[in-house]
């Protein structure tokens, strides 16, 4: 679990400061995902959205595994970032769960979804 929290955490990282390498070796050719933003992306819009947007600042809470098999695991976790969107700064909460697929030697993000979470008063 931990080397799947490290590429997490790479793969954020990856959006805050743009690494397309990193991205494409380790989102899956068939790679989608359910986005907060209520779109739907692939893995080759993962990679045009790189640099959009800004990452001020992130952080994950309650990282777990919900299932792990030899060659699939799912984990989940609670994500908040800081996001400088056309020169507002914007706070965004989500629930989110990857599915983590082995093969070739090489763990790879197959699914991704984030659901945001209610604002609290």
């Amino acid at each position: 679990m931990d080397d799947l929290y490290h590429r997490e955490t790479a793969l954020i990282q990856a959006q805050q400061e743009p690494n397309p390498e990193l991205m494409s070796l380790w989102l899956a050719d068939n790679f989608i995902e359910f986005g907060s933003s209520g779109r739907m992306m692939t893995k080759t819009d993962a990679l045009k959205s790189l640099g959009t947007f800004q990452i001020l600042r992130w952080e994950i809470q309650d990282f777990n595994t919900l299932l792990e098999t030899e060659s699939v695991i799912i984990v989940t976790y609670m994500s908040t970032f800081v996001l400088n969107v056309r020169g507002e700064t914007v706070v965004k909460r989500a629930l989110r769960s990857s599915t983590w697929h082995h093969y070739d030697g090489q763990w790879r993000m197959v699914f991704h979804q984030g659901t945001p979470m209610a604002e609290t008063p």
